[in-house]
């Protein structure tokens, strides 16, 4: 799992958070500020093949903490609905903004992450991949799917190389790439005849779609203008480029 595809991260990151727009801020607010690097410190493994505290244990490695960046959370609003894949304006006749206030410790040259994430919902409690094939019930034992948002390290496979190879009968709730089974129920006695392959690339569920970067320069407030003066940065919207 990158860095770039999930927000917050696990690991130490370099990024300070400024703010989050999100379509749910009653269900989502809270758990972005409080797992925010600003506020929370962020562990990893001596060995980095492992993601998680037990893990990395287990595999002989020695679990380490980054302390937090000791600032405020992120500012975590409702953003303004516009339609899917649109780039021109939204509702107010302007561009999606958002309006930021630049702290008086930062200065020199920085650099700007706009990031824009979606978390599908391939991984609904009632969704075929999240079922198990004999109860047709939530396929994880350890903890069921109440909220595709929340998939943690509990729902890794505990077999992954065996599950690859053979038919897909539901459960665990994560698939495997290109799972291959008679998803329309063609059966005819002869399971092998009517296998249909999905292509299905799980490098793509719930992916960052957006991730750029500006760099800029902040410089020290003009002696000559005064502290409690207000200064704005004024810029003008380009030509966007290519979508990727």
């Amino acid at each position: 799992p990158e860095e770039r595809d999930y927000y917050p991260y696990w690991h130490p990151s370099p990024w300070h958070d400024i703010a989050v727009l999100t379509d749910e801020p009653q269900a989502r607010c809270g758990y972005y500020q409080s797992e925010s690097q600003n506020v929370k410190a962020k562990g990893y493994c001596s060995e980095p093949e492992f993601n998680n505290a037990e893990a990395c244990v287990a595999g002989d490695g020695a679990w380490k903490e980054q302390p937090a960046f000791e600032e405020p959370p992120p500012e975590c609003v409702g953003g303004m609905r516009s339609r899917d894949n649109h780039n021109g304006n939204v509702r107010n006749g302007k561009p999606m903004y958002y309006v930021w206030r630049i702290p008086d410790y930062v200065s020199g040259r920085a650099v700007l992450r706009l990031r824009y994430n979606i978390t599908t919902a391939d991984l609904d409690p009632t969704a075929l991949i999240s079922q198990d094939e004999e109860s047709g019930g939530p396929a994880s034992q350890e903890r069921e799917i109440t909220d595709q948002f929340f998939i943690d390290e509990t729902f890794n496979d505990r077999d992954p190389s065996t599950r690859r190879r053979s038919i897909f009968r539901g459960g665990p709730p994560i698939l495997a790439n290109d799972p291959q089974a008679d998803w329309v129920n063609l059966g005819n006695g002869d399971e092998q005849t009517r296998l249909l392959q999905l292509q299905f690339n799980t490098a793509q569920v719930a992916r960052t779609f957006e991730d750029r970067t500006h760099t800029f320069l902040v410089r020290p407030r003009p002696s000559s203008v005064p502290l409690g003066a207000r200064l704005v940065n004024y810029n003008v919207r380009g030509r966007r480029g290519n979508i990727v």
